[in-house]
């Protein structure tokens, strides 16, 4: 499976993480949006040159010099998720509104 798409892997999220994965947030901020937040937050500066398109990842050097075979993406993604969990680095705080709503996303980024 490619995950290509922010829907792809937060739905993969959501479905994979059980209770936790109510709050991946469903929507994504708008590339305007972004650029705007960028003028007055230091945080979402970095993100702003990656806006507009997408670079597809590659593994084939990794593959073909270390002979390394990676996980699935949604084993990875899964796993990313219930990392940040045990880490305390997501808060476990119960869902309260609209699925999906609870934290904006912009072209995968999470923002706080």
């Amino acid at each position: 499976m490619t995950l290509r798409p922010a829907a792809t892997a937060q739905s993969c999220l959501r479905d994979g993480l059980g209770d936790a994965g109510e709050r991946v947030a469903t929507r994504a901020l708008p590339d305007f949006a972004v650029r705007t937040l960028a003028l007055v937050n230091s945080r979402v500066r970095p993100m702003v040159h990656e806006l507009g398109g997408f670079k597809p990842p590659s593994n084939e050097r990794a593959r073909r010099v270390l002979g390394w075979q990676p996980r699935s993406a949604e084993g990875a993604l899964i796993a990313t998720g219930e990392s940040l969990l045990r880490r305390g680095l997501i808060k476990r705080q119960p869902f309260s509104g609209t699925p999906g709503r609870s934290t904006p996303a912009t072209s995968g980024h999470l923002i706080e």
